[in-house]
């Protein structure tokens, strides 16, 4: 392991050490954060995992750098003073993520403005991705006290109106962090991946006018095919050489054929399809891998916080942060991974660590998201949320597992076994057809769909 290192620029220092910031090192990781946002000086910090470094900026009013430096560096060596952990936000262990720090809060969010009544943030996933910034804002708007939620797509920006007595700024900022971040339940599904029709909806496109109006555009038509299907031919190129026959080579020779015969509209037209099947196709695993996730896992939409009085506030559950105390009743869900900080109680965690008998939890012990107590009640300390979650874990390995990627010629690997069983007979059809009708009647003879019909229909245990 490479001894820590330290560079100081203008404004800027950068430290590197493997066991603070490289894998593993969220926990070291924090309390620097904790540490160096403390001060005031400070406007941001940038924790990169892969590269294992710390890189923060700074801004003096008065004094010198040199001394600054040294200040931080007492406090990260074990100062008297740190923030609090319920004052960072939560971010993805092992990915890189920015803290900017302004009037106070922390955040993931660059806090451009935030006087009274008004916020103004920023973040570039907003302006890479519309729909997170429409998320956000919906997200936001049926906050009570909020009066206005809008976001400029272009500059990846937020603005809020908001009643401060009602709702104050830092909680909406937590907000707005996690429906960027994507944190949500164990049992939630990311809606599935936009399937990408532009070439698709060209090649369509110039094959329909090329067939009816302006001839020379078929030659476009034919170069965009081949573009399309690129992955396709160098698959059918590796079946060849390992003298095999599958779909690959079966969509290669409907493509030779198409260029030979001119019948470029046809297969526009079944590339489109392709695509629309590969559409509904992912639409259906993610109802079904939601139902599976639901039934596996299971967390409850609200919490019951312990606030400063000893009264109980019901929160939402993606809204609670590190540090909350949570009161968990006899037959209810732990709704976080948590420590338990007063009382007892059995509980069954199943679900979680696959445990039959229930077990007795103590102040001290751990608790996981998605365990359910038996009986007692307990009051827990909430240590990760939302993705950090061993639930939210276990939710994307069952995500990984049963939803395979699908391929650019068959959905899945079960379609493409079916399917593959009448590609040789097709083959040999299509040359008879070839010697006998022409190009026409091979072609007609290699188009029919043996695998996206099966693909769709296969159950997801199937999978």
């Amino acid at each position: 392991m490479a001894r820590p290192t330290a560079i100081a620029g203008r404004g800027t220092l950068t430290v590197t050490d493997d066991r603070v910031f490289g894998p593993g090192g969220g926990a070291l990781a924090r309390r620097f954060a904790r540490r160096v946002l403390y001060f005031d000086e400070v406007g941001s910090l940038r924790l990169d995992t892969p590269r294992a470094t710390a890189t923060l900026t700074y801004r003096l009013m008065t004094g010198d750098p040199d001394s600054f430096l040294i200040l931080l560096a007492d406090a990260v060596a074990g100062g008297d003073h740190e923030l609090a952990e319920t004052a960072l936000p939560q971010w993805s262990d092992g990915k890189p993520v920015t803290l900017h720090h302004h009037a106070g809060i922390v955040s993931t969010l660059e806090i451009l403005g935030c006087p009274r009544g008004h916020l103004r943030a920023r973040d570039a996933v907003m302006a890479r991705d519309p729909a997170i910034a429409r998320r956000v804002e919906n997200a936001l708007e049926v906050v009570p006290g909020v009066i206005e939620a809008s976001t400029n797509i272009a500059k990846g920006e937020l603005r809020v109106r908001f009643d401060p007595k009602a709702v104050a700024a830092l909680r909406l900022i937590r907000l707005a962090e996690a429906e960027i971040r994507g944190q949500r339940s164990a049992g939630d599904v990311l809606a599935p991946e936009p399937v990408d029709f532009s070439l698709a909806n060209v090649s369509l496109t110039t094959a329909a006018v090329g067939s009816f109006l302006l001839p020379p555009l078929t030659l476009l038509t034919a170069g965009l095919l081949v573009l399309a299907n690129l992955e396709v031919f160098g698959a059918a190129a590796e079946q060849l050489r390992k003298k095999k026959v599958g779909m690959p080579l079966l969509y290669t020779s409907m493509f030779g054929v198409t260029l030979a015969s001119g019948q470029f509209l046809s297969a526009a037209v079944m590339m489109w399809l392709f695509r629309y099947w590969e559409q509904c196709y992912r639409r259906d695993l993610t109802v079904e891998t939601r139902a599976l996730l639901d039934e596996s896992v299971s967390l409850p939409e609200e919490a019951r916080v312990l606030i400063a009085d000893g009264r109980q506030r019901p929160v939402p559950r993606r809204e609670l942060i590190v540090g909350q105390r949570v009161r968990v009743l006899a037959g209810e869900t732990v709704p976080a991974d948590a420590i338990v900080r007063a009382g007892a109680a059995l509980v069954d965690e199943t679900a979680i660590r696959g445990t039959l008998a229930p077990v007795r939890e103590v102040t001290g012990d751990q608790v996981l998201a998605g365990s359910r107590l038996r009986a007692g009640s307990l009051d827990v300390e909430v240590r990760r949320t939302g993705q950090n979650t061993r639930a939210a874990q276990i939710a994307q390995s069952l995500i990984e597992t049963t939803v395979p990627a699908p391929r650019s010629w068959v959905l899945n690997r079960d379609a493409e076994e079916f399917a593959r069983r009448a590609v040789a007979p097709t083959l040999i059809a299509a040359g008879t057809g070839l010697l006998v009708g022409g190009t026409t009647t091979a072609g007609a003879v290699l188009r029919p769909d043996y695998a996206t019909g099966i693909g769709l229909a296969m159950p997801l245990e199937v999978l």
